[in-house]
């Protein structure tokens, strides 16, 4: 099967589970520079974004790159959209979360923990602007 996305082809045999194509190799050199537990979207696919309505899940961030830093449109993770929420047991879900991330700190050392450090802030960023 051949498939159009961001105006580059890509092909994938789902019998296989194999794909191929411009847009997987552009989102694979992606998260190789990425330097937190984060999801980028990549500059062909922003094009296609910015034309549509704003998406509360959508947000620019100066993401942490490898060598140094740039702003991008980031997708937030779902349980984000909790934060605000009356629902207890999201929030407790989501607290969870952040303390999970904060246990991995103990687990970690040197440029791994930059990680680490990097997904906390980005989190504190979603939280405190809910």
């Amino acid at each position: 099967m051949v498939y159009f996305s961001t105006r580059k082809w890509y092909t994938f045999q789902l019998i296989y589970t194999i794909f191929f194509g411009q847009p997987l190799i552009d989102a694979y050199l992606l998260q190789e520079e990425l330097s937190f537990y984060g999801i980028a979207v990549h500059a062909t696919a922003e094009q296609a974004i910015v034309k549509l309505e704003p998406m509360p899940f959508i947000r620019n961030y100066f993401c942490p790159f490898k060598n140094g830093s740039a702003w991008n449109l980031t997708i937030e993770p779902m349980f984000a959209k909790y934060y605000a929420s009356e629902d207890l047991k999201q929030n407790e879900n989501c607290k969870a979360l952040f303390e999970s991330i904060k246990k991995l700190r103990y687990k970690t050392s040197g440029h791994l923990r930059k990680y680490i450090d990097n997904t906390e802030s980005y989190l504190n960023e979603i939280e405190a602007k809910k």
